[in-house]
C-alpha cells in the first residue's frame, strides 16, 4: 500500500527525533511520508510555567490580562477556550513542588487551587494564562500557513504548547495523534485523541477478544511476556541496591512513589491530587491497622523539571519525624534508590495512584492496590479504591489477598497481549508494521446517485 499521499506535522523538534522513535522514522523512510518540521517553538517546550524568558512575545496578552478582575480570570476565554483549562496542568507542574503550595493542597478543587496560586504568585499564573493565549493564535495560523496535514502528532499533550494545539485541532482538518512511552521504554502509546494521555490512554477501554488456547495465541503471550522481561523504562534505571526489610512482626504494604508534579496524577485525580498527601494519609492508617510500610521515592524528581530535588522522600521524612511516634515510624522505611524488584521479593501488598510500577508488580504476582484512577484498573488485576479507609476496613477483616489468583494472572496476560501485541507500537522494527495498520487510508465507497 502507498502512503505518499500521507502527511505528517511535528509541532517540535525536541521530542520527535529517531532516539526517542526509531520505527516510526523508519516507518516515515520507508514509506517516503510528506513531513513538515516546526522548529520555531524549541525554546518554549523546556519551560514548564517559567516564562521569564518571553516577556517580549507575551507582553501583548499580559496587557489584557492586567485589566482582569481576579474574579473573572478563572472563567477568562481567549477565542472560543476557557484558558484556566489549557493552562491547568502546567501550573499545577510548577506549583505542586512548592512547599507552600503543596501543604496547603489534597483533594482536586480547580478554583480553590487557583485562588491559591494567584495569592502565592500571581505573575507565574499570568504568564501562564499568556503563553495559552500566545499558542492559542501561535497554531491557528501556523495551521493556514502549511499544506493542510493528515496527522499532527503531539507529545504527551499536558504542556501548555500542545493542549493549545490539541484544541486548535479540534476545529481543523487535521487529526491529531498523542504519542508517549510505554513503561517498557520499548514501546510507545499511538493514538488518534484530543486529550492529553497521561493515565488516559485508549488502553483502558480495550476489548479482550474471546479466543482458545491456540498456537497464535500462545506466541503472542510469550512475546509480550518477553517485552515485559526486556524493560527499558526510561525513567527508572536498575540501580543494583537490594533493601533489606527487617521489621519485628506484622505484613508489609510497599507504596509506589510518583514525582509529585507527575501529569498522570494531575490530568487524572479526582480524590487524591496531592500525591504526597495521599502518601501520608495510607503511611499512618496502615501503620495503625498494624501493617509495615517501605515507601519507594521516585528518583526521577532530580531531573522533572521544577522540582530537581528529592522532593517527595524529604517530605515524608521531615513529616514522619514530627508526626509519628518512635513506634510508628520502627514501621516505616523509606527509600528512593533501591531496586524496586528488591521490595517485591519482602512484601505482602504493592500500592500506589497510578504509577506504572504497579503494572510491573502485577508481573511479578500481586494484586497491586490502585487509588488513583488508573487505566489498568478495573481490568481483572487490580485491587481498585477510593479511599484508603475502604481498604483498611478490607484488610482488617481478611478479605483482601495482595497476591493474584491464577484467573487473575490470565486476565493480566490477555490486557498484555492485546496491549503489547495490537495497541502499542514498538520502537523496533516491528512497530513500522503497528504504524502501517495504524495510518492505513480506507478507500472511500461513495454514494450511488439514484437516477
Amino acid at each position: 500500500m502507498s502512503y505518499s499521499n500521507l502527511k505528517i506535522f511535528f509541532p517540535d523538534t525536541v521530542h520527535f527525533h529517531e532516539r526517542n522513535f526509531k520505527s516510526l522514522f523508519a516507518f516515515i523512510d520507508r514509506h517516503k511520508v510528506d513531513v513538515t518540521k516546526n522548529n520555531e517553538i524549541n525554546s518554549w517546550t523546556g519551560l514548564y510555567g517559567d516564562y521569564t524568558e518571553k516577556a517580549s512575545e507575551l507582553a501583548p496578552y499580559l496587557k489584557v490580562l492586567k485589566k482582569i478582575n481576579s474574579s473573572d480570570l478563572f472563567t477568562f476565554r481567549h477565542g472560543s477556550q476557557t484558558i484556566w483549562k489549557v493552562a491547568r496542568a502546567e501550573l499545577l507542574s510548577y506549583f505542586l513542588p512548592k512547599i507552600e503550595f503543596n501543604v496547603m493542597v489534597k483533594e482536586r478543587d480547580d478554583l480553590a487551587q487557583f485562588e491559591l496560586m494567584l495569592k502565592l504568585d500571581r505573575e507565574v499564573v499570568l504568564d501562564c494564562y499568556s503563553a495559552s493565549m500566545f499558542f492559542m493564535d501561535y497554531w491557528s495560523k501556523k495551521l493556514k500557513e502549511i499544506p493542510v496535514q493528515k496527522y499532527a502528532l503531539i507529545f504527551s499533550g499536558s504542556q501548555i504548547y500542545n493542549k493549545a494545539l490539541l484544541e486548535v485541532l479540534k476545529h481543523s482538518q487535521t487529526t491529531s495523534v498523542v504519542m508517549e512511552h510505554f513503561f517498557t521504554g520499548n514501546e510507545y502509546y499511538f493514538e488518534d485523541r484530543y486529550t492529553p494521555i497521561a493515565n488516559r490512554s485508549d488502553l483502558k477501554y480495550l476489548v479482550i477478544p474471546e479466543h482458545n488456547n491456540t498456537n497464535d495465541y500462545d506466541r503472542r503471550r510469550m512475546k509480550s511476556i518477553n517485552k515485559i522481561l526486556l524493560s527499558n523504562n526510561r525513567n527508572v534505571k536498575k540501580t543494583g541496591e537490594f533493601l533489606h526489610l527487617n521489621f519485628e512482626k506484622g505484613k508489609t504494604v510497599a507504596l509506589i512513589g510518583q514525582v509529585v508534579n507527575d501529569y498522570s496524577v494531575i490530568e487524572t485525580a479526582s480524590e487524591y491530587l496531592n500525591s504526597v498527601s495521599f502518601y501520608q494519609e495510607f503511611i499512618l492508617k496502615s501503620i495503625d491497622a498494624g501493617l509495615n510500610v517501605v515507601f519507594k521515592a521516585h528518583p526521577w524528581e532530580h531531573h522533572k523539571n521544577n522540582v530537581r530535588t528529592s522532593f517527595t522522600k524529604n517530605m515524608i521524612l521531615a513529616w514522619a519525624q514530627e508526626e509519628l511516634n518512635e513506634q510508628q515510624r520502627a514501621k516505616l522505611v523509606v527509600t528512593e534508590n533501591a531496586d524496586i524488584d528488591s521490595i517485591f521479593k519482602q512484601v505482602d501488598f504493592v500500592a500506589g495512584l497510578c504509577s506504572q510500577g504497579l503494572l510491573e508488580s502485577v508481573f511479578d504476582g500481586f494484586n497491586p492496590l490502585q487509588f488513583g484512577n488508573a487505566f489498568f484498573g478495573g481490568r481483572g488485576f487490580t485491587s481498585d479504591y477510593i479511599s484508603v479507609d475502604d481498604f483498611i476496613c478490607d484488610y482488617r477483616s481478611d478479605s483482601i489477598s495482595g497476591f493474584l489468583s491464577l484467573s487473575e494472572y490470565k486476565s493480566y496476560e490477555d490486557f498484555l497481549v492485546v496491549a503489547l501485541e495490537k495497541e502499542l507500537v514498538s520502537v523496533h522494527g516491528s512497530g513500522i508494521l503497528t504504524l502501517e495498520s495504524k495510518l492505513k487510508e480506507y478507500p472511500l465507497i461513495p454514494l450511488l446517485v439514484k437516477k
